[in-house]
């Protein structure tokens, strides 16, 4: 399975769009947002046009179940 990456920083906040190859290509692409503390992670997630409910604290195990992958 490959993954293509796109990173970005913005204002201390670390973002990631991956989308996957291969197996896991079933996946949509998605976000990966990095911030030192919750409430600027959630400023983030709100200018960027989505809600803190929105969130999700996966990881790829999660994703493969979630999209019935396993």
């Amino acid at each position: 399975t490959h993954k293509h990456r796109i990173q970005y920083e913005w204002e201390g906040v670390h973002i990631v769009i991956d989308s996957y190859k291969g197996a896991l290509a079933p996946i949509p692409p998605f976000l990966e947002i990095e911030a030192p503390d919750l409430e600027t992670l959630y400023r983030t997630v709100e200018k960027l046009g989505y809600t803190k409910e929105d969130c999700k604290s996966w990881d790829t195990g999660d994703l493969i179940k979630h999209y019935g992958l396993t």
